[in-house]
């Protein structure tokens, strides 16, 4: 049995596997989606939570156990950890990161966001037949502002990054090393600054290092987990800057040079673990539609 959680909830499953894992653990592995430096807290009183839930991590609350300001996986635990980082997280994570070890993998994904066009809208209609992928991959030229009909509008275009494709490459990895015992492949991190104030880009504004797929090494589009204005969730979005015709054009001369070199990007993500081969057929196809522009 595999335990997965993505933000709040992956700060939640830390403090529960730091707390308890290595007495009484039910789970066989663990995947911790888009965590934070910090670790939830372990216990606060009912009339703290109901008068003010944030308060809960203040110290100074009587009986309420805080978690640490800088968690880390505690270095006795034996099941496996696979922690999944978007772009948008690496920066504020970073400071608690580990080395990865027998027991736990740190992924960072380059061109990626903590909440993303796809996970806020397109897969709502992914039918698993290839048209959500080609709908992904044409959001790159006409990427959305809001989602939910409207509820939340930011002020850029938001990423419509490769996040799900390298999560459920994610989670097929977790689950094969809990059966065999073969961890998943260790990955580059994303490059940054000395003092991770910033990360390092290429010449297109696109980070460097990190998990890397079509989506940032053919680019489209600078997708970035980072930048994104607005009020609500909106800098959690992340955004898209879609090439212009004359880039494209600079880019790729044909669209069977583009068509080549996504292909090409499509096979080393997959040779690399980035990615499934099972999606990399429609990651493929999906790119054949580029020669309709």
């Amino acid at each position: 049995m595999l335990a997965t959680g993505q933000s709040q909830s992956a700060s939640r499953l830390t403090t529960y596997a730091n707390a308890f894992g290595l007495a009484d653990d039910v789970y066989n592995g663990y995947l911790l989606i888009s965590r934070g430096q910090s670790a939830s807290t372990l216990f606060c009183p009912n009339a703290v939570l109901l008068e003010n839930p944030r308060s809960c991590s203040d110290s100074t609350v009587p009986e309420a156990v805080p978690g640490p300001a800088s968690a880390q996986i505690r270095a006795d635990l034996t099941r496996p950890f696979l922690i999944a980082e978007a772009e948008t997280d690496v920066l504020r994570y970073r400071p608690a990161t580990q080395d990865d070890t027998d027991v736990l993998r740190i992924w960072e994904s380059a061109g990626t966001a903590h909440s993303d066009a796809y996970t806020l809208g397109i897969g709502d209609a992914d039918t698993a037949t290839g048209d959500g992928d080609i709908a992904l991959f044409e959001a790159q030229s006409a990427p959305p502002s809001s989602v939910y009909y409207g509820i939340i509008t930011c002020g850029l275009p938001l990423n419509v990054g490769p996040h799900t494709y390298i999560l459920r490459s994610a989670l097929h990895g977790l689950d094969h090393w809990v059966r065999s015992g073969e961890p998943p492949t260790s990955m580059p991190k994303l490059e940054t600054n000395a003092d991770l104030s910033a990360y390092l880009m290429d010449a297109h504004g696109i980070v460097l290092g990190g998990i890397r797929t079509p989506y940032v090494d053919v680019p489209l589009a600078v997708l970035s987990g980072l930048g994104q204005e607005g009020g609500s969730f909106c800098g959690l979005f992340g955004t898209t800057r879609s090439f212009t015709a004359d880039e494209l054009a600079a880019l790729y001369p044909t669209s069977d040079d583009f068509i080549a070199k996504w292909n090409a990007a499509t096979d080393a993500a997959v040779e690399s673990g980035a990615i499934l081969a099972v999606d990399a057929e429609n990651i493929k196809a999906a790119g054949v539609t580029y020669a309709a522009r």
